[in-house]
């Protein structure tokens, strides 16, 4: 008998927007350090959000495929999976000084965050006590 990803993990529900076991593996049940986390992500990623925004205007290459890879990063440790692949594509698009394109993949970028920082309000508003973080086999 399988047992369903809700019962595995009871933060699947937020899937495919977030990973809950990216973060939680690092937060454990320290809520406070969760918190503090996510503040960090939001500022981290506001920050390059800003600049790369800015290389984009300006068509630089350097500065928007750094940029772009910091969000990724940053939201991959986060589990912000959705926000980290189309940073990932913005990356892409740096590359190829595909400008142009941009401005759409940031809108979406806007709106993926936009819904993974609520996702974040909603875990820190009930934050599970007694998560355990799912083992390899059973999540995958």
């Amino acid at each position: 008998e399988s047992l369903t990803m809700s019962e595995v993990d009871p933060l699947a529900k937020y899937e495919p927007d977030w990973k809950a076991f990216q973060l939680m593996q690092v937060c454990g049940d320290c809520a406070e350090l969760c918190e503090e986390l996510i503040e960090l992500y939001k500022s981290s990623f506001e920050d390059a959000l800003a600049k790369l925004n800015k290389a984009i205007a300006e068509k630089n290459k350097k500065d928007a495929k750094l940029y772009s890879h910091d969000i990724k990063g940053a939201s991959a440790n986060v589990g912000g999976v959705l926000v980290s692949s189309v940073a990932r594509e913005l990356e892409l698009l740096a590359m190829d000084e595909k400008f142009e394109e941009m401005p759409k993949l940031i809108e979406a970028l806007e709106k993926k965050q936009k819904k993974l920082i609520g996702i974040f309000k909603e875990l820190l508003a009930n934050f599970p006590e007694d998560y355990e973080i799912p083992d390899d086999d059973e999540y995958y």
